[in-house]
Parts: structure tokens; C-alpha cells; sequence
């Protein structure tokens, strides 16, 4: 009996130790496991971290070569506008006589006075009020108005103050141009058995400061009113259909 009791007893206290060791196991597993759980989460979101922070810093490094390759792609283009541009204007024949400034437009306004545009060049690069402006396929655009440090009023050739000796291209038609604003440009003194006619093209004759042979328009309407002494002659400006970016200011070098 007694012998039976301490088997007993024997297997109890294993059995029981055995379920505590489980116990006690199972407790310090579970947060070892959560916090190597836990440890891989963090490694595994730094690692997503350094791989964004590293394909962020690959986007901008492309977006930068993209924009410099936008502006060479600019600039070259630039380059070759403006070696057209010159290309042009050294066609135009200018003598010594002239001195030849390039110059860029960069605004415009309207007053009752007419149109004025903005020039990048002024009193800084020898520019002076009266200076013609030509584009460099020698078309009239107006001259130089006020004059600033740096820049400068052009006054366009179809304002009321404008005014300029012309011929019609091909004779010795001579007239006197003015500007008329949103009517164009007016004629003066075209005489009645002058055989003037719609089509003609208007360039200056070189008998005053204006160099001769630039293009002020083309003649769009003759009106021959016996009552008056000349015809009315009106022109369609030759500026009406070109680029006023780049342009050419003219000046005598006397």
C-alpha cells in the first residue's frame, strides 16, 4: 500500500512538472516569437523605406536630366532661329553708313497716341529716339520713342505720328506715308495721273534719315475723288504678317 502511494506521489510530480515546464515554455515563446515578428516588420518596412527614398531620388535625378535636356533642346533651337534671323538681316545690304543693333521684343500697349512695343535695348547699348526698327527681312516696324537704361518705346508705323518718304516699288512713284491706326496707312500726295494700283508694294526712297528700300506695305485701296487734288491710297502694313520677336534697330553712324 505504502509502496503504491509513493508511485504515485512520483508520477504526480513529473506529470505536474512537466505541465508547469510547458507552461512556463509556452509563456516565453510567445513574446520571443511576437518580437522577432515585430523585429522583421521594421527591418522589412526601413528596407520599403530605402527602396522608395532611393526610387524617389532616381525620379528626380531623370526629371533634372529631362529638363536639361529640355533646355539644350531650347537653346539649340534658339541658336537657330537666330542664325536665320542674322542670316537674313546680312541679306539686307545695309551700308557703313548704318550701324545694325539686334534687339528682342518683349510687350506692347495701346494708347491714344497708337501701338508702342517694348525693347530689351536701350541708351546701355547706344540705342537713340529716332533709331529705326526693322524685322530682318527689311520690313518697316517703327522707330524708336522713348529711351531707358535698358530698354525702349518703339512707336509702329501705323500711328498718327509716323511719318515717311515712299515710292512704289519698281517706278519713281514717290508719295508721303502716315500712320491711320486701324485703317492702316495713308498715302499723301499720290497725284491723279499717277498710275497707282491696288497690288503696288510701298518701300522707302532713302530721300530723308530712313534708309531706302525697306518694305512698308502693299497698296489695297485707290480711290480717285475728282474733287480732291491726289487720290486716297491706303496700304495694308507689311508688319501685319510677320514675327515682331527679334529685330533689327538701325542707326545712322554719322
Amino acid at each position: 500500500m505504502m509502496a503504491a502511494a509513493v508511485l504515485l506521489v512520483f508520477f504526480n510530480f513529473y506529470f505536474t512538472k512537466g505541465m508547469i515546464g510547458s507552461l512556463i515554455m509556452g509563456t516565453v515563446k510567445r513574446p520571443a516569437n511576437f518580437a522577432v515578428a515585430e523585429l522583421s516588420d521594421v527591418r522589412l518596412f526601413f528596407s520599403e523605406l530605402v527602396y522608395f527614398k532611393n526610387l524617389i531620388s532616381h525620379n528626380i535625378e531623370l526629371k533634372n536630366q529631362n529638363t536639361e535636356l529640355t533646355y539644350q533642346l531650347a537653346r539649340h533651337e534658339d541658336f537657330r532661329e537666330e542664325n536665320e534671323f542674322l542670316k537674313k538681316a546680312l541679306g539686307l545690304g545695309l551700308t557703313s553708313e548704318f550701324i545694325v543693333i539686334e534687339g528682342g521684343v518683349f510687350g506692347s500697349n495701346f494708347s491714344q497716341q497708337g501701338y508702342r512695343m517694348l525693347l530689351n535695348r536701350g541708351s546701355a547699348e547706344n540705342v537713340s529716339t529716332g533709331d529705326i526698327v526693322i524685322s530682318e527681312t527689311g520690313v518697316f516696324i517703327g522707330q524708336i520713342g522713348k529711351i531707358f537704361k535698358t530698354y525702349s518705346e518703339v512707336g509702329l508705323v501705323t500711328n498718327p505720328d509716323f511719318k515717311v518718304t515712299v515710292k512704289v516699288l519698281g517706278s519713281d512713284i514717290s508719295a508721303m506715308a502716315r500712320g491711320g491706326l486701324s485703317e492702316g496707312i495713308y498715302l499723301d500726295f499720290v497725284n491723279h495721273d499717277d498710275d497707282i494700283k491696288e497690288g503696288d508694294v510701298i518701300v522707302t526712297n532713302g530721300s530723308d534719315l530712313v534708309p531706302p528700300a525697306l518694305i512698308l506695305g502693299t497698296v489695297n485701296y485707290v480711290e480717285a475723288d475728282p474733287v480732291s487734288l491726289f487720290k486716297k491710297v491706303k496700304l495694308k502694313p507689311a508688319i501685319d504678317g510677320i514675327n515682331l520677336g527679334r529685330v533689327l534697330v538701325i542707326k545712322s553712324s554719322r
